[in-house]
């Protein structure tokens, strides 16, 4: 199972790269699934609130799940913060090709860095395993600096390309 780490600052585009990635990968047969850090110290929203599922958990089940016509929704708590790890292990079992991962900037997976300015920049000094960088401005000045791809955002069929090449191998 390969993994990829989509890392920006906020309104950078990493959502909406993650769909194209996501329709791409499917279209070639691919079996994908995505993680989203949010972090934004707020609790999550249920997505069932005021449902069966949703009054389990506040009568105290720390998983619930609900599953109809081979979907699967499931919400779960503990005391510490879920890390990345324990996410895999429970998509092991869907037998994925790849995994999209939101955000998470430090940790050590393969990364794509999108920059909208070249203020973002600072970015590419504190992270590791970047494999390419998506620009919203001119590529040129950035490309002589890192020793990966630079795409800006006009180029998608070629960043689109490169990634969905880059998951295959």
């Amino acid at each position: 199972m390969k993994i990829l780490q989509v890392v920006g600052f906020s309104n950078s585009g990493k959502t909406t790269l993650l769909e194209k990635l996501i329709t791409q990968g499917r279209a070639k047969g691919m079996k994908l699934a995505t993680i989203k850090h949010h972090g934004h110290g707020s609790p999550l929203t249920a997505l069932d609130k005021g449902k069966d599922s949703y009054k389990h958990r506040q009568a105290g089940a720390v998983a619930s799940a609900v599953s109809s016509n081979g979907e699967l929704q499931v919400q779960m708590s503990k005391p510490a913060p879920w890390r990345l790890e324990d996410i895999f292990s429970l998509y092991r079992s869907l037998h994925l090709d790849g995994v999209f991962i939101e955000g998470y900037k430090h940790e050590l997976y393969a990364k794509i860095v999108l920059l909208k300015d070249e203020k973002e920049a600072v970015l590419l000094r504190e992270l590791q395993k970047v494999i390419a960088v998506i620009v919203w401005e001119d590529a040129a000045q950035l490309q002589q600096i890192v020793d990966v791809p630079v795409f800006t955002i006009h180029e998608e069929e070629r960043y689109l390309s490169y990634l969905i090449n880059w998951l295959e191998v």
